[in-house]
Order: structure tokens, then C-alpha cells, then sequence
């Protein structure tokens, strides 16, 4: 059989978009994704306040609602890699970016899906199964960082805000 120019280079171009498929499906990661949602508790007594936080991943910001905030933002993304929180003091402001071990973020997300104690989660999509970051603020300037799934808490770190 023999196989004209033309043919050539529709074979060439259907590698092409067949390479370009795969590269797009593994730089994806849909393996490395979770549902989940994030929640901010705030001390309002105290002199530091915290304005915002947001979770960074490798692809995207997160931002996180505050606990009067009833929105439940249910992503299908990748584990967060770093926490930044903007807060004030007095008249300072301050923005920390915290680092977050991928690897105990995954540890817990496995052990609460093992456990079967995963959040119900609500999307556009329907409900999924999912988890949940709790970032709280006590009287002594400290935050703490928690995964949480139905009726199970994991601390994840904490962390002591500037008080100068």
C-alpha cells in the first residue's frame, strides 16, 4: 500500500494532537485533585485581625471565607502548597505566606477517605465527597490550621501572628 504526501501529513498531524492530549492530561493531574471547601474563624475581640487568607496551589488561588460567610466553594483542585494570611495590628499591616506539607495534606485526606468520614460537599455538579480546611485564630495571636470531614479533626500546624 503506499501512503501519498498528503496522508503523511495527517498521519504526523494526528501524533501531534495525540502528544498534545496526553501532555494536557498529565499536567492536569485529575489523580492529585480533591474537593474541598475552606473556612476562616476569626477572633473579633482581639487587636489583630485578620483581613484575608488564601490557599496557593501550583495552579490557582483559593480564597477563604470567613465563618459568617456561607458560601461553600467546592473546587476540584490540587493540595495547597502554601496558606497566605493579611492581617492587621494596630496600624501595621502584615501578610505571612505559611509553607504546607503537601505530603501530611494527603496523609490526612487518606485517612479520613479510608475512615469514610469525607464532608458532603455541594457543587454545580451535584454533591461530592470531600474535605474541609478550618483555619482558626485564638486569644494568643495564634492561628491553627485543621482538615476536617464529618464528626473528624486533624491538626494540620500552627502558627503565632506578629504582635509588634
Amino acid at each position: 500500500m503506499k501512503i501519498n504526501l498528503i496522508n503523511k501529513i495527517y498521519f504526523a498531524l494526528a501524533i501531534l494532537l495525540l502528544i498534545g492530549i496526553g501532555i494536557k492530561i498529565y499536567k492536569y493531574a485529575a489523580w492529585n485533585r480533591y474537593y474541598y471547601k475552606a473556612l476562616l474563624q476569626v477572633k473579633k475581640t482581639y487587636s489583630i485581625k485578620i483581613e484575608a487568607a488564601l490557599l496557593l496551589t501550583p495552579d490557582d488561588f483559593i480564597s477563604v471565607s470567613k465563618q459568617e460567610e456561607l458560601t461553600e466553594i467546592t473546587p476540584f483542585n490540587l493540595v495547597p502548597q502554601k496558606l497566605i494570611i493579611e492581617y492587621t495590628n494596630g496600624n501595621k499591616q502584615y501578610k505571612d505566606t505559611l509553607s504546607i506539607s503537601a505530603d501530611r495534606v494527603k496523609e490526612i485526606f487518606d485517612q479520613i477517605r479510608k475512615s469514610g468520614k469525607q464532608l458532603e460537599l455541594y457543587s454545580e455538579k451535584g454533591p461530592k465527597k470531600g474535605y474541609g480546611f478550618l483555619i482558626s485564630q485564638d486569644e494568643n495571636a495564634q492561628i491553627t490550621v485543621w482538615i476536617e470531614g464529618e464528626k473528624i479533626k486533624s491538626r494540620l500546624f500552627s502558627y503565632t501572628l506578629k504582635e509588634q
